[in-house]
Formats: structure tokens, sequence, C-alpha cells
């Protein structure tokens, strides 16, 4: 499922995401309606390279997929771990990076980075869709703590900007059901 980022007039213009897919969106994308709690959503389904065309059209200049299928919603496929620099250089994000990068060989964990925004980098661990939610967030935490005690002067765990100033804040709840 996808949650649209569109920038109808340019990436120099206005943004909005835009999750549901109206009754204006063409009748052969394929769509997925999804319920969480009270709330359904009929999400577009990013399958073939039309779509993909079609999304592009939309004004989505990036792709923000859930980190799970619709085969499996509950279980992602990935667990995300996203370093967030506040007011620091790139090269400390680098420098975190390495770290989880050290902590992840010595434990024979398989991962890839990604750039994130303007100044950010996510970290991928696959999870194959065996773990929960709740499971792959605990464990993002727990890692997330071990690099913060390796490296306390360069990470925090302190969600607020104002408590984080100069740090990467590791964030890990961007594991939850929904999360692109």
């Amino acid at each position: 499922p996808e949650s649209l980022l569109r920038f109808p007039d340019g990436i120099t213009g206005e943004s909005f995401f835009q999750k549901n897919a109206s009754n204006l969106t063409a009748k052969w994308v394929r769509k997925k309606l999804i319920t969480n709690g009270e709330e359904k959503v009929n999400y577009i389904l990013c399958q073939d390279v039309a779509t993909l065309i079609y999304m592009i059209n939309l004004g989505c200049i990036d792709l923000n997929p859930w980190n799970s299928r619709v085969g499996h919603l509950e279980n992602p496929d990935y667990l995300i771990i996203d370093l967030d620099p506040e007011d620091i250089s790139f090269e400390h994000v680098v420098k975190v990076a390495l770290e989880f990068r050290k902590l992840f060989e010595k434990l024979d964990i398989p991962s890839f980075p990604k750039t994130s925004g303007a100044r950010g980098m996510h970290l991928y661990i696959p999870m194959g869709a065996k773990y929960t939610y709740e499971q792959t967030r605990q464990f993002a935490e727990l890692l997330g703590y071990h690099v913060l005690g390796e490296i306390p002067e360069l990470t925090s765990m302190r969600r607020g900007p104002k408590e984080r100033q100069g740090k990467v804040y590791l964030d890990y709840l961007q594991n939850s059901r929904g999360q692109t």
C-alpha cells in the first residue's frame, strides 16, 4: 500500500499526503481497502510500471510504501532505523551508521543503508515477514540503545528535537503498522 506524497506544482511547490485513493483514481489502478480501527482507507498498490507512471503523473516525486505487503500486512518485510540528525553534519550520520554496521556484522545481521530526506539515513534489515510490528519495533529499540551506549556523544533516543540538539536521533518508531 502506498501513501502518496504529491507535489502538483513541482518540487518547489506545496505538497500534501494522500492515503485514500479517491473515486477519481483510474479504474485500472489496483487498490486495497484496509481497515485501521474505525478508519477505512483505499490504498493504491504500485504493482507495475503503468501504476508507477500514473503515480508520477500525480506529482509523486518519492515513493512511500508500507513496510509490509498486502499478503502479510501485520508482519513487516523490513525493520527500519531512521538516523535523524539534529543540527549536525552528514559526516556524523555516517559515523553512527558505521557503528550500527559493526553491530550488525557482529550479530550476522544483513542490512542496507538508504539516504532519507535532506540529511538523514535509513538502515533496513530484512525481516522476511516473520515477526509482528511490535516485535520488530522492540528489536529496533534494543539495537538503538546498544549503539547509544557505544557512542552517546553522537546519538540520542529522545524524540523531542530540543532534547537531542547536536546528536543523531535513533528513531525506531518507524516500525508500526501503516508507517512508510
